[in-house]
């Protein structure tokens, strides 16, 4: 008789750390996920604000004539030619961007924005006048440049964003 309480002592004990042992399996995974899943929120939230800090970069140097997007529209043989120049004030001695990548410009027709370039415009900054030529159109549009981080600027014909 006493050894079967013995036995029956051992198995309680071999089942119990049997459980012990699913149970751990268990909760380190999902420690695991805890862990990582809060290191990515951090990796996301560092991204954001890299992402932030570099569209106000090209916003604030637009915007403070650093760089300097002009559109001309040039009334040539009934149709009008319209181009872009982009330059970089001669002024600041090392700029912090260097190029200017132009997702897609559109014009303003009849209340409708229409896309009037196809791909992205990748444009190295100098001072020296960087030309972009649009299609012809019949008449002087207003336009819409979005960058490729989102930033918009919107030019009348023959205007500038920054300091000529």
């Amino acid at each position: 008789m006493h050894k079967e309480n013995r036995r029956k002592g051992l198995s309680s004990t071999v089942a119990i750390m049997i459980i012990l042992f699913i149970i751990i399996l268990n909760i380190i995974p999902w420690i695991y996920i805890s862990v990582n899943n809060y290191q990515n929120n951090n990796d996301i939230k560092f991204a954001q604000n890299n992402y932030i800090d570099y569209a106000d970069l090209y916003r604030s140097e637009i915007y403070n004539g650093i760089i300097n997007i002009s559109y001309f529209a040039y009334y040539q043989g009934g149709q009008y030619e319209p181009c872009l120049e982009i330059t970089e004030n001669p002024e600041i001695v090392s700029p912090q961007i260097s190029t200017l990548n132009i997702s897609i410009v559109f014009y303003l027709e009849n209340g409708n924005w229409v896309p009037i370039s196809n791909g992205q415009k990748i444009i190295s900054l100098s001072p020296v006048p960087q030309t972009l030529s649009l299609p012809t159109t019949s008449k002087a549009y207003d336009i819409e440049i979005v960058l490729n981080n989102g930033i918009m600027v919107f030019l009348a014909p023959n205007s500038s964003t920054g300091i000529i």
